[in-house]
């Protein structure tokens, strides 16, 4: 908000990081390729990397159906994702 109680409209869409960079930064954490990762593996290691990347990208300030979009899931696939994960 500013000094005029208006609120500004925040700048969405505004990442540090690509999305990219961050399934390169997990691929390399799980040894997983991209492919793997993306794909429609449900294995326990890959769905443990996807809910990583997942959790990452919302992290990073993505909404779940960009993070749907990116992983070729439904976003509300990536919300169950996100509310699993255990640190």
């Amino acid at each position: 908000m500013n000094i005029s109680g208006i609120k500004m409209q925040e700048e969405r869409n505004y990442h540090l990081e690509s999305m990219e960079d961050a399934l390169l930064r997990v691929c390399d954490k799980s040894g997983l390729t991209a492919e793997r990762i993306l794909g429609p593996s449900r294995d326990r290691e890959t769905v443990r990397a996807k809910r990583l990347l997942a959790v990452d990208l919302r992290g990073m300030g993505y909404s779940y159906p960009e993070i749907g979009r990116f992983m070729r899931k439904h976003h509300t696939t990536i919300i169950h994702l996100v509310k699993t994960y255990v640190c």
